[in-house]
């Protein structure tokens, strides 16, 4: 996986009382990752994932003369503290399924939900029961 991608920086200081603030703009930088997972976690009918990274670089390609340099910088560990940072996206919400049974006091709920990865992407297993 490569892409790349533009960080904005931006620092404020305070000095007599006014702010003063300045904002700076990369040009656009390489990023270069060979592994991602996400783990998916289910609370209710609610399904969450929590990405991470194994190996992902910043790369720098430079060229001298007629020599390619290219530098990697590992930024794995610091990507992952900010992604658990923000802790886990919700993935789908499954909550409109679970609704009365017309004509009855029962209700459809879902009772679990199981995952598996197939070629063409993520198959979630959906188990419900009528009380």
């Amino acid at each position: 996986m490569a892409c790349k991608v533009q960080a904005k920086i931006r620092a404020c200081i305070k000095v007599f009382g006014n702010k003063i603030c300045v904002s700076v703009t990369t040009p656009k930088i390489h990023l270069e990752g060979r592994a991602a997972n996400l783990t998916l976690s289910s609370r209710g009918p609610v399904t969450y994932a929590q990405a991470q990274f194994s190996d992902l670089d910043i790369v720098i390609r430079i060229k001298i003369w007629k020599w390619h340099f290219t530098i990697k910088i590992g930024i794995t560990s610091l990507v992952n503290k900010e992604l658990r940072k923000l802790g886990p996206i919700k993935l789908i919400d499954l909550t409109p399924l679970e609704q009365a049974v017309p004509f009855s006091t029962k209700k459809v709920t879902i009772s679990d939900l199981a995952y598996s990865s197939k070629d063409a992407g993520l198959l979630i297993g959906v188990g419900m029961e009528v009380k």
